[in-house]
């Protein structure tokens, strides 16, 4: 089959970061593990599931496995399948961190980094930044909760920040005193796209179409559109935008 994409690859590089930070405090996954003949216990349980995460991503490059039998889609399956195991031995916030990502604009972080020297800017500057930072485990406020996408822009002009609230076909809401973040200069407006919208924007919605014309797996319908959308990095998606004025 094709290669893995890089974004399937990225997903468990962070499934090992999280396994690696519970080895290094000492974090015992289970009590007892009997697997293949052998039998872990304590911290050897957390080495087993570290060990295995780190073969399934060499695999992942090699190809070399019988995970990679079968049609595309049972390929896929199955990878799927294998990175849900994954999950299950990790803590609700580990999770939040696995599968919720966050992308900030080079401009943004720039302009973040200037306010910050600005006594009337430095608090705004200061909590957004942190905001961006943990933006997998926390919201804002209800409205990018179910997001699992977090992108962060810089809006130039109060004019430009305006335009986006009125946006015809994609009006963004402004949120600045919505979340328990308080904002006193900064304003902030959030765009919030369902998958159909992500597809859309990009070009990419005849690709959508086709799966839920042709899909006629009702038993199995749930877990194929997961991985229809997994494969094709396609999620909930929260677009920030960031106006900082010029005090």
């Amino acid at each position: 089959m094709d290669l893995i994409p890089i974004h399937i690859k990225d997903h468990v590089d962070r499934i090992i970061r999280e396994l690696e930070k519970l080895h290094q405090k000492g974090h015992n996954i289970s009590l007892q593990i009997f697997e293949d003949n052998n039998y872990y216990s304590g911290l050897k349980t957390t080495e087993y599931y570290l060990q295995a995460a780190r073969d399934f991503r060499a695999l992942l490059d090699t190809q070399n496995s019988s995970i990679f039998t079968g049609t595309e889609i049972e390929v896929r399956r199955k990878i799927y399948q294998k990175i849900c195991e994954f999950h299950k031995v990790l803590s609700p916030d580990a999770i939040l961190r696995v599968t919720k990502t966050t992308e900030c604009q080079g401009q943004l972080e720039r302009a973040l980094q200037l306010a910050k020297k600005n006594p009337s800017t430095v608090s705004d500057a200061r909590q957004i930044s942190w905001f961006i930072s943990n933006g997998s485990t926390i919201n804002w406020c209800d409205l990018d909760s179910s997001a699992n996408h977090k992108i962060f822009k810089l809006v130039q002009s109060e004019e430009s920040f305006q335009k986006l609230l009125q946006h015809k076909k994609y009006p963004a809401v402004e949120i600045t005193q919505l979340g328990t973040i308080s904002c006193n200069n900064f304003r902030i407006a959030l765009q919030f796209n369902d998958i159909e919208t992500c597809y859309r924007s990009q070009h990419r919605i005849r690709e959508y179409r086709n799966f839920w014309n042709n899909s006629h797996d009702v038993e199995n319908f749930d877990t194929n559109y997961k991985i229809f959308n997994m494969w094709n990095d396609i999620t909930e998606t929260c677009i920030f935008f960031v106006y900082i004025p010029q005090l």
